[in-house]
């Protein structure tokens, strides 16, 4: 390590001395001297990464950040209304919530997977995580823009039967936005996603997304015709439903 700091010392220290007195070459050398430059960046976070007491701290920091991980949070008008465990919520489910989140620790990614269920599951033993991410998703309300961010490096959103709806929406603007909006379906918003294949989709409050393990589902609702007035909002979909998150096999 020292002799790679070593290096970036005399790398600096020739670029100076070409710049002062060939200045006329100095393009050329700071090109190659650029590329040297990143390779020994490269090198110093290869070396941080791997070195045992780096690992040590991040374990650490992984471990003091479980304590504040809640198994299951019960979701009422975007908010938490309280958690619990998988066992006590079977045991005592809740009458009235919009959402369950199932918080699980992926040990593989060190990220917190969350299974996202609109009905009281009958076991919360399995789940699946999508095979894709998407490129871009933001949402455009009341003239302003917010980024959707699905996963990081501390959650993933992308799981199997998961829903972008507006209810989900309004629960991620409160709790990552700190942007309370109640009743999210009653204004007009739309939902702009660039998907895994560069394709553009927009989504409005009256739609929703499922997520496949491979794909997506769209389920878009048509508005009710004026010279048909009894005609109810028609289910248009892309493909066959998924199934809802009520048993995950």
């Amino acid at each position: 390590m020292f002799g790679a700091l070593f290096n970036i010392g005399m790398y600096s220290a020739a670029i100076y001395f070409s710049a002062k007195y060939y200045k006329y070459d100095i393009d050329g050398f700071l090109l190659c001297r650029a590329h040297d430059f990143m390779i020994i960046i490269s090198y110093l976070q290869i070396m941080f990464q791997n070195n045992e007491s780096v690992k040590y701290i991040k374990n650490r920091i992984h471990t003091f950040r479980k304590q504040f991980i809640h198994p299951i949070e019960v979701v009422k008008d975007n908010k938490v209304i309280y958690t619990t465990s998988p066992d006590k919520l079977l045991e005592n489910p809740p009458l009235d919530f919009d959402m369950i989140i199932h918080n699980v620790e992926n040990n593989s990614t060190k990220k917190i997977d969350k299974i996202i269920f609109s009905k009281i599951p009958s076991g919360f033993d399995t789940y699946k995580i999508c095979k894709y991410n998407f490129i871009q998703v933001q949402l455009s309300i009341l003239d302003k823009k917010y980024k959707i961010e699905l996963q990081n490096k501390d959650y993933n959103y992308y799981i199997v039967n998961n829903k972008l709806s507006s209810a989900f929406l309004e629960y991620y603007l409160y709790k990552y936005c700190h942007i309370d909006i109640d009743d999210l379906e009653d204004l007009s918003y739309t939902l702009s996603i660039m998907d895994q294949n560069a394709n553009f989709i927009t989504l409005t409050e009256k739609d929703e997304l499922v997520f496949g393990e491979y794909d997506y589902i769209l389920y878009e609702f048509e508005p009710i015709q004026e010279n048909k007035p009894n005609q109810e909002n028609e289910l248009i979909q892309k493909d066959e439903p998924s199934q809802e998150n009520e048993e995950i096999e």
